[in-house]
């Protein structure tokens, strides 16, 4: 006899497929003051990795933003961190997956490489001693880059 075992993960990320109505969870910020909003939440299908919705951005100026989470009420524990993104024009560009905890930051580059060619970037062992974690992600690149994440 034999049994086979398949273990899950859970995860503790809020609307994280962005498929909810309520988004508030989600802080969108553009650090250069004055620049007009050139990310959010929309829905289109055929730019979602799954489901309707993504975050989408596009700027005819250099696109700046920061998309961030904070998560409270975790376990202690270890914990991982993924997200997929697609895009292109971004010759130029410096984009990062982060998680914020009380004892360290962690970041790892992403990048994006045309429609529909999902780039996954992952962050692993994350250690979360106080219950609280804040995840997000900072997209800058030139003028013209397109792209979603999901």
């Amino acid at each position: 006899m034999q049994a086979d075992l398949l273990i899950q993960p859970e995860n503790f990320v809020i609307n994280n497929s962005f498929e909810e109505s309520d988004t508030s969870m989600w802080e969108i910020t553009f650090p250069n003051g004055g620049v007009s909003s050139h990310a959010a939440i929309k829905e289109n299908r055929s730019n979602s990795r799954t489901g309707d919705y993504s975050l989408d951005f596009w700027f005819d100026s250099p696109v700046d933003f920061e998309v961030k989470q904070t998560i409270t009420g975790l376990e202690p524990g270890f914990y991982n961190l993924s997200m997929f993104i697609q895009g292109g024009d971004a010759e130029t560009s410096d984009m990062q997956l982060f998680a914020n905890t009380s004892e360290e930051m962690l970041t790892t580059d992403t990048y994006v490489d045309g429609w529909v060619n999902w780039v996954e970037s992952e962050l692993t062992d994350i250690l979360v001693t106080d219950g609280t974690i804040t995840i997000g992600a900072t997209i800058k690149a030139n003028a013209g880059a397109w792209g979603y994440l999901r």
